[in-house]
C-alpha cells in the first residue's frame, strides 16, 4: 500500500509515494505515463514490464527506474510477487533524458529494502518532519543506485535522433503535460519541435514508446486519474480539464485503458485511502 504526500518541487529528490505491494496472478499495471519517476524494487517473484519499446524482467533484488514521460505497463511473470514502489520528483537540472530507463540486477538488497520501508514509514507520519526524512531516505537510495553498475538501458539513439531532436521532444513532453486541456494537434507539436511531422513522430515514438496521438490520450487520462484521486469534481468538469469532448468520451477512453469506469476507479482509490488513514487532497 502507498504512503503518499503532496508535491512540493523542493530539493534534488522529492519523495511523493512509497509502499510495498504483494500481488497475485491477476495483477496488471495498465498503460502509464507519469510526471514523476518510479522505482520498482523486486522482493519476490517476477514482474514483466514493457517500458517504451523494451521488455524488462524484475526479480528479487533487482531495481527498475522508469523515468517520467516514458510509457510503461506490466504483468506478472509468476503466480505471485512482491515489490516496493517509490514515486519521486527530481530537480529540473537532474532530469535524465526521456528514454533513460535503468535496471540494476542487484543493489545491496538489505539496504535498499531498509530505505524503502523507512521512506514509507516517514510519509505515514503525515508531518513536515516525516516528509523531510522521506526525502533524505530517497536521496540516500538514489546515491546508492548512482554508485552501482547497471545495465544502462537507454536504447540506441536510432537514425535521425540527435541531441537537439531529443531536447526538442523533451520540451514538447513538458508542453503536453501542462496543456492536456488543449487540442494538442500533432502537426502543431511537430512545429513546436521544429521537425517535419514524420520525423517528429519517429523520434517521439522512439523516446517515449508511444506514437504522439496515443501518448496525448494517455497524458489526458493520467490527469483524469489524478483529478479522480484528489478532487470531488464531476466527470463533466474532469473531461473539460483533460481535453475530452464530453464525460462519455472520457468514460469510454478511461474504460478502454484502465479496464474499469472512472466512478469505480474513484471508489476503489477512496477505499484504499480510507484503509491507510489518508485524507483526500483538495
Amino acid at each position: 500500500m502507498f504512503r503518499t504526500r503532496a508535491r512540493t518541487g523542493a530539493g534534488t529528490g522529492t519523495l511523493l509515494r512509497a509502499g510495498r505491494f504483494d500481488v497475485g496472478p491477476t495483477w496488471r499495471l495498465p498503460l502509464r505515463i507519469t510526471e514523476f519517476h518510479a522505482l520498482f524494487v523486486g522482493l519476490s517473484g517476477q514482474f514483466r514490464f514493457t517500458v517504451g519499446e523494451r521488455v524488462e524482467t524484475l526479480t528479487s533484488g533487482g531495481v527498475l527506474w522508469i523515468p517520467r514521460h516514458l510509457a510503461h505497463h506490466g504483468v506478472l511473470g509468476s503466480t505471485e510477487a512482491s515489490c516496493h514502489v517509490v514515486h519521486f520528483e527530481l530537480h529540473p537540472r537532474d532530469q535524465p533524458p526521456p528514454n533513460r530507463l535503468r535496471h540494476w540486477a542487484s543493489v545491496d538488497p538489505e539496504r535498499v529494502d531498509q530505505l524503502c520501508l523507512r521512506a514509507a514509514a516517514d510519509l505515514a507520519e503525515q508531518t513536515l518532519t516525516g516528509a523531510h526524512a522521506g526525502d533524505a531516505r530517497l536521496n540516500d537510495l538514489l546515491a546508492l543506485l548512482a554508485g552501482a553498475p547497471d545495465a544502462a538501458s537507454a536504447p540506441p539513439p536510432g537514425e535521425g535522433t540527435t541531441p537537439a531532436s531529443v531536447e526538442a521532444v523533451a520540451a514538447v513532453l513538458n508542453h503536453i503535460a501542462h496543456h492536456v486541456d488543449s487540442p494538442l494537434r500533432i502537426t502543431d507539436l511537430a512545429a513546436m519541435a521544429g521537425l517535419h511531422r514524420s520525423h517528429f513522430t519517429a523520434v517521439f515514438t522512439r523516446l517515449t514508446g508511444l506514437p504522439p496521438s496515443r501518448y496525448v490520450v494517455a497524458a489526458r487520462l493520467a490527469r483524469a486519474r489524478e483529478l479522480l484521486e484528489t478532487t470531488s469534481l464531476g466527470l463533466d468538469q474532469i473531461a473539460t480539464r483533460c481535453g475530452f469532448d464530453s464525460a462519455s468520451h472520457l468514460a469510454r477512453r478511461f474504460n478502454e485503458y484502465e479496464g474499469l469506469s472512472p466512478g469505480r476507479y474513484r471508489t476503489r482509490h477512496a477505499t484504499t485511502q480510507h484503509e491507510l488513514g489518508l485524507g483526500q487532497q483538495r
